[in-house]
């Protein structure tokens, strides 16, 4: 279940943010589903979506979209090992 950045976006300081994801989280962990904070922007909201729970978290503070290929080639360079 992915989380939109809309919701994401100033979650650290905002109490409403977090109260929601949090609610989000509870219906995702209660149907098996995993769950993704999109649009992580600042080291701040990278620590709130992180404490609040979140399976996965994306956004632009690790990359800007990009291609495949252009993906696959940047994850080499950088030997990203995966995390679990």
């Amino acid at each position: 279940m992915k989380i939109n950045r809309r919701l994401i976006r100033g979650c650290a300081d905002d109490r409403i943010k977090q109260v929601q994801c949090a609610e989000i989280l509870g219906i995702a962990r209660g149907t098996g589903a995993k769950s993704v904070a999109g649009g992580v922007e600042t080291q701040s909201d990278f620590l709130a979506v992180r404490e609040l729970g979140f399976d996965l978290i994306q956004g632009q503070m690790f990359a800007k979209p990009m291609a495949p290929r252009k993906f696959e080639r940047t994850m080499l360079a950088r030997n990203y090992a995966a995390v679990a």
